[in-house]
C-alpha cells in the first residue's frame, strides 16, 4: 500500500497556507509549510516531499529563485506554481524549469487536488521507471560472480545511497557480506552477522523491511542495538526472500550529508529488492541446473568405469584368494608373512569390489544395507585404510563399548575414510598435527565424531562444504563429492553429517546416527 504523499507549501501569506492545510490535509496528504523562500530551501534541504506547492510572488527569495536553489540541491520533487498574476513570461519561464503546472489564485479546492494527484502519479511513475531501468543492469550481468557487487552499485544509484552491501546467508545460521561498497575486502570477509543479532540479523529473521533514521536503539524492534548515528543518518535494511526461504539482506545507507529516506523511498526499495531477488534466484537456478548436468555426467562416468573395474576385480580376488588358502605350511615364518601380505592384498581387492558395488546401488537408488554393525569396525577399518595418509600424524582414538547401528558397515567405512583422509590432507605442514576419533553412546543416537587441528575451515565455507563439486583444495587435487556423498550416505543411515570449525583451531566433523541393537 502506498505511503501518504507529502506536499510542502510555500507561501508568505498565513491565511491562504492555512486553507490549503485543511483542504490536503482532508484528502489524505502529509503537509508542510514554510512562510517564505529562505525557510522553503531550508527545509528542503533536510527532508524529501513528493509535491512542492510554490508561490511565485513573496519577498525576499522569490518563486524563481527557489526553484533556481531547490534544482541546485538536486531536489526530484513535482513543482505546482501558484500566481494571483499570471502573465505568459512567467508560464514560459516556469514551464522551461521544469514546472509540473501553474495554477491561478484564487483555485476551486477540486481544481488543486486534481493537479497536485496528477503530480504525485507522475512523480512516482518516473522514479519507478527510472528504478526498472537501473535494474535492467542487474539482468545484463554476465558472470554471477559479479552480481552482488552490480546489485549494490545499482541499488545506490537508484536509491541515492551514500554506500551500501549485500548480505547472503551462509547456511550455518548466518549471514556474510558478499559485497559492500567502500568496505575493505579483509573486513568483509571476516564480517559475520548470526540471525536475529544486530540490525541485519534481525530484519533476516523477522523479513520485516526497517526504515531508520537517527539512533536505530530508540525503536522497540531494535533495543540494544547500536547504529553508527555520528556517521549513517537513516538506513533501509530490506530482506530478499522467497517464500520461506532467506535469499539475502540488503542494506542501504545516507550519511548525515543527505536528506533521510522516506516511505515512499522505502517502497522504491521494495521494487528495487523484488528485481534483485529475481536475479539471485535465476542464479541460483541456473547453479542447480549446472549442478544437476555435472552429477548425470558423473552418473553415466561411475557407471562405466564401475563396469570395467568390476571384471579384473573379479580376477584379483579369485586369485588372491587361491594364494591365501594354498600357500604351502612348511614355508616357516616366510609362509606366515606371505599369507599375511595375501590377506591384507585380499582385503583391499575385496574393499575395491565394495565400492564398485557401493557405486552402483547409490546410482540405483538402492539403499544401504541394515543389519546390525558395531560402529567402531568401520572406524578401524577407515584408520588402517588411511595410515599411510596419517604417517607423522599423532592419531588419538577414543572408542566406546555399545555404539552398534543399524547399517551397511562398507559404506560407514567410506565415510570415515574420507573423514581422515580429509583430515590429514588438512594437517599437511603444520607442526604437531593430531586426528582422533571417538565413538560414544547418547541416549537413543551413537555419535562419532573425527576431529584434527589443522587450520579449521573459514566460515564463507562452512555452509557449502557438502555441496557437490564444492572444494577447497587447491589445483585438481579434490573432486569435491567426498563429503557430499558421505552425507548422503549418512543420511541414508537415518542419521546426520554435520561440522564444527574455527579457523586456526582446527575441525570436528559430526556424525549421529540412530542406536542398533547390541551386536555379539
Amino acid at each position: 500500500m502506498s505511503s501518504p504523499a507529502t506536499v510542502l507549501v510555500i507561501d508568505d501569506d498565513p491565511d491562504f497556507r492555512s486553507l490549503v492545510r485543511e483542504e490536503l490535509a482532508g484528502a489524505g496528504y502529509g503537509v508542510t509549510e514554510a512562510s517564505g523562500g529562505h525557510e522553503g530551501v531550508a527545509m528542503l534541504r533536510q527532508a524529501d516531499v513528493d509535491v512542492v506547492l510554490l508561490d511565485v510572488q513573496m519577498p525576499g527569495l522569490n518563486g524563481h529563485e527557489v526553484l533556481r536553489e531547490a534544482r541546485n540541491l538536486g531536489v526530484h520533487s513535482e513543482v505546482v506554481v501558484m500566481t494571483a498574476y499570471p502573465q505568459l513570461d512567467i508560464a514560459m519561464e516556469c514551464l522551461r524549469a521544469g514546472v509540473f503546472d501553474l495554477l491561478e489564485k484564487p483555485f476551486p479546492p477540486k481544481s488543486l487536488l486534481a493537479t497536485l494527484g496528477h503530480a504525485v502519479e507522475r512523480g512516482r511513475l518516473y522514479r519507478t521507471t527510472a528504478l526498472y531501468r537501473a535494474t535492467a543492469d542487474i539482468f545484463a550481468a554476465h558472470n554471477p560472480e559479479d552480481l552482488p557487487q552490480v546489485i549494490v552499485e545499482t541499488a545506490m544509484r537508484a536509491l541515492e545511497a551514500d554506500d551500501a552491501s549485500l548480505m547472503l546467508p551462509d547456511g550455518a545460521g548466518g549471514l556474510t557480506i558478499a559485497y559492500s561498497h567502500g568496505l575493505p575486502e579483509q573486513v568483509r570477509k571476516a564480517t559475520r552477522v548470526h540471525l536475529g543479532e544486530g540490525i541485519s540479523g534481525r530484519v533476516a529473521q523477522d523479513r520485516v523491511p526497517a526504515l531508520l533514521i537517527g539512533n536505530p536503539a530508540g525503536m522497540p524492534r531494535f533495543a540494544g542495538v547500536q547504529g553508527d548515528p555520528e556517521r549513517v543518518r537513516s538506513s533501509i535494511v530490506y530482506p530478499l526472500a522467497a517464500g520461506e526461504q532467506l535469499v539475502g539482506v540488503l542494506n542501504l545507507n545516507r550519511a548525515q550529508s543527505r536528506k533521510p529516506f522516506r516511505e515512499a523511498d522505502l517502497e522504491l526499495a521494495s521494487v528495487f529488492a523484488s528485481q534483485a531477488l529475481l536475479a539471485l534466484e535465476n542464479v541460483n537456478l541456473l547453479r542447480r541446473l549446472m549442478h544437476a548436468e555435472r552429477l548425470a555426467f558423473v552418473g553415466r562416468l561411475a557407471a562405466d568405469l564401475s563396469h570395467e573395474v568390476n571384471n579384473p576385480t573379479a580376477y584379483i580376488v579369485a586369485n588372491l584368494e587361491f594364494i591365501t588358502e594354498n600357500i604351502p605350511q612348511d614355508f616357516g615364518q616366510l609362509g606366515s608373512e606371505l599369507r599375511q601380505s595375501a590377506a591384507d592384498a585380499l582385503e583391499g581387492a575385496q574393499r575395491i569390489r565394495r565400492v564398485v558395488q557401493d557405486i552402483k546401488s547409490m546410482l540405483r537408488g538402492d539403499e544401504p544395507a541394515h543389519v546390525p554393525v558395531d560402529l567402531n569396525s568401520p572406524v578401524r577399518f577407515a584408520l588402517r585404510m588411511a595410515a599411510r595418509q596419517l604417517q607423522g600424524v599423532r592419531v588419538e582414538s577414543s572408542l566406546a563399548t555399545q555404539v552398534s547401528v543399524l547399517g551397511d558397515e562398507a559404506r560407514l567405512g567410506q565415510v570415515f575414510l574420507n573423514l581422515l583422509v580429509n583430515a590429514a590432507h588438512a594437517l599437511s605442514g603444520r607442526r604437531e598435527p593430531r586426528v582422533g576419533v571417538t565413538t560414544e553412546r547418547v541416549g537413543d543416537r551413537v555419535r562419532a565424531t573425527v576431529w584434527d587441528n589443522g587450520p579449521g575451515i573459514p566460515r564463507r565455507d562452512q555452509g557449502r562444504i557438502f555441496d557437490a563439486f564444492f572444494t577447497t583444495k587447491p589445483g585438481a587435487a579434490g573432486s569435491g563429492l567426498g563429503l557430499s556423498i558421505s552425507r548422503e550416505i549418512v543420511q541414508r543411515h537415518g542419521g546426520e553429517l554435520s561440522v564444527e570449525s574455527e579457523e586456526g583451531r582446527g575441525s570436528r566433523f559430526i556424525l549421529t546416527l540412530p542406536a542398533g541393537p547390541r551386536v555379539h
